[in-house]
Protein backbone atom coordinates (compact mmCIF):
# COMPACT_ATOMS: atom_id res chain seq x y z
CA UNK A 1 0.00 0.00 0.00
CA UNK A 2 1.37 3.05 -0.97
CA UNK A 3 2.11 5.99 2.13
CA UNK A 4 1.19 8.67 0.03
CA UNK A 5 -2.42 7.58 -0.95
CA UNK A 6 -4.79 8.78 1.08
CA UNK A 7 -5.81 5.30 2.32
CA UNK A 8 -2.44 4.86 3.18
CA UNK A 9 -2.90 8.54 5.16
CA UNK A 10 -6.12 7.33 6.78
CA UNK A 11 -4.53 4.06 8.26
CA UNK A 12 -0.98 5.63 9.34
CA UNK A 13 -3.74 8.16 11.15
CA UNK A 14 -5.72 5.65 12.65
CA UNK A 15 -8.80 7.32 13.19
CA UNK A 16 -11.58 5.17 13.04
CA UNK A 17 -13.74 7.31 10.78
CA UNK A 18 -11.20 7.71 7.81
CA UNK A 19 -11.63 4.07 7.50
CA UNK A 20 -15.10 3.83 6.89
CA UNK A 21 -14.76 6.56 4.03
CA UNK A 22 -12.32 4.47 2.10
CA UNK A 23 -13.93 0.91 2.53
CA UNK A 24 -15.37 0.90 -1.68
CA UNK A 25 -11.46 1.91 -2.60
CA UNK A 26 -10.47 -1.39 -3.24
CA UNK A 27 -13.27 -1.94 -5.82
CA UNK A 28 -14.19 1.40 -7.19
CA UNK A 29 -10.39 2.45 -7.32
CA UNK A 30 -9.22 6.14 -5.35
CA UNK A 31 -11.83 7.97 -7.18
CA UNK A 32 -14.39 10.65 -5.96
CA UNK A 33 -17.45 8.69 -6.58
CA UNK A 34 -15.59 5.73 -3.91
CA UNK A 35 -14.85 8.88 -1.87
CA UNK A 36 -18.79 10.07 -1.68
CA UNK A 37 -20.56 6.83 -1.73
CA UNK A 38 -20.18 5.79 2.27
CA UNK A 39 -21.56 9.33 2.61
CA UNK A 40 -24.52 9.26 0.78
CA UNK A 41 -25.33 5.70 2.26
CA UNK A 42 -25.25 6.94 5.59
CA UNK A 43 -27.66 10.04 4.20
CA UNK A 44 -29.80 7.56 2.92
CA UNK A 45 -30.35 4.92 6.12
CA UNK A 46 -30.51 8.20 8.25
CA UNK A 47 -33.72 8.84 6.85
CA UNK A 48 -35.18 5.45 7.07
CA UNK A 49 -33.93 5.63 10.44
CA UNK A 50 -35.39 8.66 11.68
CA UNK A 51 -38.57 7.41 9.81
CA UNK A 52 -38.78 4.23 11.88
CA UNK A 53 -37.93 6.39 15.15
CA UNK A 54 -40.33 8.90 14.29
CA UNK A 55 -42.83 6.60 13.68
CA UNK A 56 -42.67 4.09 16.39
CA UNK A 57 -42.36 7.73 18.84
CA UNK A 58 -44.90 10.01 17.28
CA UNK A 59 -47.05 8.75 14.50
CA UNK A 60 -46.70 7.86 11.20
CA UNK A 61 -47.84 11.03 9.35
CA UNK A 62 -45.04 12.94 11.32
CA UNK A 63 -42.17 10.76 10.80
CA UNK A 64 -43.14 10.93 6.85
CA UNK A 65 -42.83 14.86 7.14
CA UNK A 66 -39.43 14.09 9.53
CA UNK A 67 -38.17 12.00 6.86
CA UNK A 68 -39.25 14.03 3.94
CA UNK A 69 -37.62 17.27 5.71
CA UNK A 70 -34.13 15.53 6.30
CA UNK A 71 -34.24 13.83 2.47
CA UNK A 72 -34.10 17.45 1.50
CA UNK A 73 -32.24 19.29 3.70
CA UNK A 74 -30.18 21.35 2.49
CA UNK A 75 -27.22 21.25 5.29
CA UNK A 76 -27.60 17.23 5.17
CA UNK A 77 -27.20 17.33 1.63
CA UNK A 78 -24.24 19.45 1.48
CA UNK A 79 -21.98 17.77 3.54
CA UNK A 80 -22.84 14.47 2.56
CA UNK A 81 -21.73 15.50 -1.05
CA UNK A 82 -18.21 16.66 -0.05
CA UNK A 83 -17.40 13.46 2.00
CA UNK A 84 -17.33 14.43 5.77
CA UNK A 85 -17.00 11.85 8.12
CA UNK A 86 -19.50 13.68 10.96
CA UNK A 87 -22.43 12.78 8.37
CA UNK A 88 -22.47 9.81 10.73
CA UNK A 89 -23.55 11.32 13.70
CA UNK A 90 -26.52 12.08 12.70
CA UNK A 91 -27.21 8.25 11.79
CA UNK A 92 -25.67 7.36 14.95
CA UNK A 93 -27.94 9.86 16.78
CA UNK A 94 -31.03 9.10 15.24
CA UNK A 95 -30.12 5.20 15.76
CA UNK A 96 -29.43 5.49 19.07
CA UNK A 97 -32.94 7.35 20.30
CA UNK A 98 -34.66 4.99 18.31
CA UNK A 99 -33.05 2.15 20.55
CA UNK A 100 -33.70 3.80 23.62
CA UNK A 101 -37.33 4.66 22.58
CA UNK A 102 -38.04 0.92 21.94
CA UNK A 103 -36.21 -0.25 25.18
Amino acid sequence: MKQDSEIGVAMNAGHPCYFVGFLPAPVAGQTIEALRLPSALAVAATVVALYLYARSAFGSTLAFMAAAYVAFFHYHIHFSRIALNNIWDGLFLTLFAYLLWRA
